[in-house]
C-alpha cells in the first residue's frame, strides 16, 4: 500500500497596488522617452537630408556652370571682354551678339528674396565659339571646326566651329506641388550660329524654357570682376550688373572674372520648428530674406558662390 505524500501549501501573494502604479509610471517614463528619441532622430535626419540635398544641387548646379562659363569669349579673336567686343564672352548688347535687347546679362529675373535695391534675380549671357564637336546646355548638337565642302560658286574650305549663347536664368519650377507656388528653378536656354558661314541675326532661343541646372533655387545673383583701371590690371573691381552697365568708360573696364551666387533649398520638407522663417542669408556681403510667399515652408536653405576666372579674357 502507497503511502500518500502530503503537500503543504505555499503562502502566495500578488502584486500591490502601489508596486502596480510605480511599474506602470516607469512603463509609461520609459516609453515617452524612446518617442521623444524616434521624434528627435526623425527631426535630425530630415535636416541632414535637406542640407545633403542642397548641397548636392549647389555643388553640382554652380560647378556645371563654372564649367561653361570658363568657356566665355574663347574664339572671339580678342582676348578682351566688355560691352564692345564682337561675339564677346559676356554679352552685354547686341553689339556683342545678335540677340534682342532683352536677351542679354541684366537683373530684372524671378526671386523669392528681397533685399535693399533688390531689382530680382540675374540673367546671365555668355557666348563661345564651340572648339570642337559638343552639345550646348539644353543637350543640342554644336559643330566645332569643320571643312566646308565645295560648291558651285565656292571652293572647299575651313571654318571654325559654330558661336554658342547661353542664357542661365530663374524661372518656375514645373516639378512642384500645390503648396509650393513660388518653387523655382535655375535654367538655361542656348541658341548657336556661325557667323564665318552667314549672318543669323535675332537668334530664336530667349522664349524657351530651357533646361533645368538646379531647381528649387530661391535667388540668383552674379558681380562681374573688373579692371577699373589699365594701368594697374592687378587691382580688380566687383561691379554689379547695373553698375558695370551705369560705367561711365567708354569702353567699359574690362571683365576678367565672374562671381556666381545661388540661394538653394532642399527638395523635402524638415521640421517646421527647426528652420527659421524669417532667417536671414548672406549673398556677397548683404542680407537677404524670403519673400512672404516663400515663408514658413520648412526648408533647409543655404548660399553657395564660386568664382571663376574668364582665362579668355585676361587681355591682349
Amino acid at each position: 500500500m502507497t503511502t500518500p505524500v502530503l503537500t503543504i501549501p505555499h503562502n502566495q501573494r500578488g502584486y500591490t497596488l502601489i508596486e502596480l502604479i510605480v511599474a506602470l509610471a516607469l512603463g509609461v517614463l520609459i516609453s515617452a522617452a524612446a518617442v521623444q528619441l524616434s521624434f528627435t532622430s526623425q527631426r535630425t535626419f530630415a535636416l541632414q537630408q535637406g542640407a545633403a540635398e542642397t548641397q548636392d544641387s549647389g555643388l553640382f548646379g554652380l560647378g556645371y556652370i563654372a564649367r561653361n562659363v570658363r568657356m566665355a569669349n574663347y574664339g572671339s579673336g580678342r582676348p578682351i571682354i566688355n560691352d564692345e567686343t564682337p561675339n564677346g564672352g559676356i554679352v552685354l548688347t547686341t553689339l556683342n551678339a545678335p540677340v534682342s535687347t532683352d536677351l542679354v546679362t541684366k537683373t530684372g529675373g524671378e526671386s523669392n528674396v528681397t533685399f535693399t535695391g533688390s531689382k530680382g534675380s540675374a540673367h546671365l549671357v555668355i557666348q563661345y565659339r564651340a572648339p570642337q564637336d559638343m552639345f550646348d546646355c539644353e543637350g543640342r548638337r554644336v559643330l566645332g571646326p569643320r571643312v566646308l565642302p565645295a560648291t558651285a560658286t565656292d571652293a572647299e574650305r575651313p571654318v571654325q566651329g559654330d558661336l554658342v549663347v547661353e542664357r542661365y536664368f530663374l524661372r518656375t519650377d514645373t516639378v512642384t506641388t500645390s503648396n509650393e507656388p513660388s518653387a523655382l528653378a535655375l535654367a538655361c536656354s542656348a541658341g548657336q550660329y556661325n557667323n564665318l558661314i552667314e549672318e543669323k541675326k535675332d537668334l530664336d532661343w530667349g522664349a524657351a524654357q530651357g533646361q533645368v541646372i538646379m531647381g528649387r533655387v530661391d535667388h540668383f545673383d552674379v558681380r562681374l570682376g573688373v579692371i577699373p583701371n589699365p594701368d594697374m590690371p592687378d587691382q580688380q573691381a566687383y561691379y554689379t550688373i547695373d553698375e558695370y552697365k551705369a560705367s561711365a568708360a567708354s569702353p567699359k573696364p574690362r571683365i576678367v572674372s565672374v562671381q556666381l551666387a545661388v540661394l538653394t533649398r532642399a527638395q523635402s520638407r524638415a521640421a517646421g520648428e527647426a528652420v527659421d522663417a524669417d532667417q536671414k542669408y548672406q549673398m556677397f556681403g548683404q542680407d537677404v530674406t524670403l519673400k512672404a510667399a516663400a515663408k514658413g515652408s520648412g526648408f533647409v536653405r543655404k548660399v553657395y558662390t564660386t568664382t571663376v576666372a574668364l582665362r579668355n579674357g585676361r587681355g591682349e
